[in-house]
């Protein structure tokens, strides 16, 4: 009868620390809905202001194409490169013009530079732009 009583106190020790580590477990559950909650809010908050963010970009877009005003027409047409840039006197063409006469696109003339064996700061010197700018360009090579 011994041994039956030892093998009953086992059985109820056993099935409490089940019962524990099921609660345990119940808890780290919850805990987790609620960070995934936490997280599924701020991103909803954040696609919502990137939703903002194209609607107003959409709308600013929309003005511009509808605005008459001349130096944001000027700026948009130059931003798409369809009318060359104001070319200016010939002893003030420091720039890519003079080495290289036959490119207006900036970004050519930076590849065709570079490609040649000119480092980023003759490059910037030479066409009169930032090093930031050569930089810029040489990396939407790669």
């Amino acid at each position: 009868m011994g041994d039956y009583y030892l093998f009953l106190v086992t059985g109820i020790i056993l099935l409490s620390v089940m019962i524990w580590e099921i609660q345990k477990n119940k808890i780290n559950i919850a805990e987790a809905e609620k960070r995934l909650e936490e997280k599924e809010k701020r991103l909803y908050e954040m696609y919502q202001a990137f939703e903002d963010i194209i609607q107003y970009t959409l709308s600013e877009a929309e003005e511009r194409k509808t605005d008459n005003n001349p130096a944001i027409a000027t700026r948009d047409v130059r931003l798409n490169n369809t009318v060359p840039l104001d070319k200016p006197s010939p002893d003030e063409q420091t720039g890519m013009e003079t080495v290289y006469p036959e490119y207006t696109n900036k970004r050519k003339a930076v590849r065709l530079m570079h490609e040649g064996g000119n480092t980023e700061e003759e490059i910037a010197r030479k066409l009169g732009i930032g090093i930031g700018e050569v930089r810029l360009i040489l990396g939407l090579k790669r």
